[in-house]
């Protein structure tokens, strides 16, 4: 696997890892977010930090009403041990949008894992 020096908080990297037919994202501060992507404008989104969970909520990803409520929901759960959640959300809805060496958007990438980029810049 490659090198994690960044991928703890403070990194400009987001470590990606398909995960099934998903992609977990390790995003700063100790957090994750597990994204399936269930359409082009629908996904399932669980966070955690440590054992601290957020239930599933389905959205579009690619939505700012989405993406605040997802932070909305981290903050209320994690409190301030997450500071960059909402800026992280934001990050990850930007690599899953953004085209690949393939040619492919990231989360097109997960029906083939193979393919799947491990780091996002």
């Amino acid at each position: 696997m490659a090198d994690d020096s960044n991928s703890k908080s403070g990194g400009d990297e987001l470590k990606m890892e398909v995960k099934g037919d998903g992609f977990m994202f390790e995003l700063r501060n100790r957090a994750f977010l597990l994204i399936k992507m269930q359409s082009p404008t629908v996904a399932v989104v669980t966070m955690w930090r440590g054992k601290e969970f957020i239930a599933p909520d389905s959205g579009n990803i690619f939505g700012k009403a989405f993406r605040e409520r997802l932070a909305s929901a981290a903050k209320a759960r994690f409190g301030d041990d997450a500071p960059s959640i909402t800026e992280d959300i934001e990050r990850v809805a930007t690599a899953l949008g953004a085209p690949q060496q393939s040619g492919k958007r990231c989360w097109r990438s997960c029906k083939n894992p193979q393919t799947a980029p491990l780091w996002i810049a």
